[in-house]
């Protein structure tokens, strides 16, 4: 339910886009407690400085921060969407 309510709370172009199928469902992903902090350290270890590090919001290709990130993932939820535009329930895939 709260992809579904994330996925619904975004601007009428955006709901456009998913109604057309141009944008698949939100995919929320919910991961164990530190898994940033792997991600960080990671980082660091290959120079990255540690005080100015921003995760990235979007990663495009992979890499070691989303093999970091996938390993942790215990929940996922998937966002359902009807013709009509309006968000309905969502699934749920535990992981773990």
């Amino acid at each position: 339910m709260c992809a579904n309510t994330i996925d619904g709370g975004f601007n009428e172009i955006y709901q456009k886009w998913r109604a057309a199928g141009a944008i698949g469902p939100l995919q929320l992903h919910i991961v164990k407690r530190g898994a940033f902090n792997e991600v960080v350290t990671s980082a660091v270890s290959k120079g990255a400085s540690a005080l100015q590090y921003k995760i990235s919001r979007c990663i495009k290709s992979p890499s070691v921060t989303l093999e970091i990130l996938n390993a942790a993932v215990v929940a996922t939820f998937k966002s359902q969407f009807r013709s009509d535009n309006a968000p309905r329930g969502s699934s749920l895939a535990l992981r773990g």
